[in-house]
């Protein structure tokens, strides 16, 4: 079903976003597999990879945009969302009860699965406990491409410095290789050290 730690599993359906949504029984699962592979082997194959159509150029009852041309979209991108709110709500509710949501925290989270229409199958609809795995999970399902997922796993430690959790690619290899913790923080650009002989580099750079 849908989860961000997916790996190549039969129960991940090939068809277009509408089959992909109605066999995860969650509205965030927008994933076009039709004709792709799961992974991503080249990166200028466009059928590398799963499609992610979170982003379209359609007002939200299905009709086109103003443009009819095409050059200009009438999207527009979330810098801040009550989902975003809820979560973190949920995740420092969690962080200060020994990492499970007390019933604040669930409310938060069934708010969120409330929105996106899971279904009567989808296992997340008939958890009542959730923890920080659960809550990184929720993290990754309800901003993905929304530019966050870096952050969400320095700040729960799956990022550099650790081998539990893996990616494809991780570390420049298929199967994914840990890097060292230094990379969490990234490096003061040049141009400042240069203007500020006051500051230092970040470990490792």
């Amino acid at each position: 079903m849908f989860f961000p730690f997916a790996t190549v599993d039969a129960d991940i359906p090939q068809g277009n976003v509408k089959a992909v949504v109605a066999k995860a029984g969650d509205d965030r699962a927008l994933f076009y597999t039709k004709g792709q592979t799961f992974s991503i082997e080249k990166e200028s194959s466009g059928d590398n990879g799963f499609l992610y159509l979170k982003f379209n150029n359609l007002h939200s009852d299905g009709t086109a945009a103003h443009d009819a041309g095409g050059h200009f979209v009438d999207t527009d991108f979330p810098f801040m969302r009550l989902a975003e709110a809820y979560l973190i709500s949920a995740e420092a509710d969690a962080r200060l009860n020994g990492g499970t949501c007390t019933s604040a925290g669930v409310a938060r989270i069934k708010a969120l699965h409330s929105r996106a229409n899971l279904s009567a199958t989808n296992p997340y609809n008939t958890q009542t406990s959730y923890g920080l795995d659960d809550i990184i999970k929720e993290w990754s399902r309800e901003f993905g491409f929304e530019g966050q997922r870096r952050m969400h796993l320095v700040r729960f430690g799956m990022f550099g410095g650790q081998s539990k959790y893996r990616w494809e690619w991780m570390g420049g290899t298929r199967n994914g290789t840990p890097f060292d913790s230094h990379f969490n923080i990234f490096p003061i650009p040049y141009t400042d050290l240069n203007a500020n002989p006051n500051l230092k580099q970040n470990k490792g750079y």
